[in-house]
């Protein structure tokens, strides 16, 4: 999970993101809240969980103490026409209860 946090927050600064939040930890997932010119967004990766070996095709078992995993990656973006609009807008919050961005009106 360190590993993809990682990986997550190079791709957005690589794409030109300005990072205005991070947060989280492996067992709780990560949370990102950022910038790229005008448009606001925040990703969540949520913490992994367990793949039902039924949903698995393979033709070598794996390895004793490995097993499948699935994660999911949630991204928001909302574009607004001048970088200040962004102001007077929030972005919904999350399901899991990560506030996304929030700015109080000028």
């Amino acid at each position: 999970m360190t590993a993809l946090n990682n990986d997550v927050y190079q791709q957005l600064v690589a794409n030109g993101a300005q990072i205005l939040s991070q947060s989280g930890n492996p067992h709780d997932g990560f949370h990102f809240e950022y910038k790229i010119g005008n448009s606001m967004g925040y990703l969540t990766i949520l913490p992994l969980a367990i793949t039902s070996p039924l949903l698995v095709q393979r033709r070598a078992p794996l390895s004793e103490g490995m097993a499948d995993v699935t994660v999911r990656i949630e991204q928001r973006e909302m574009w607004f026409l001048k970088s200040r609009a962004r102001s007077r807008f929030k972005l919904p919050q999350h399901a899991n209860g990560f506030e996304p961005l929030t700015s109080s009106p000028p």
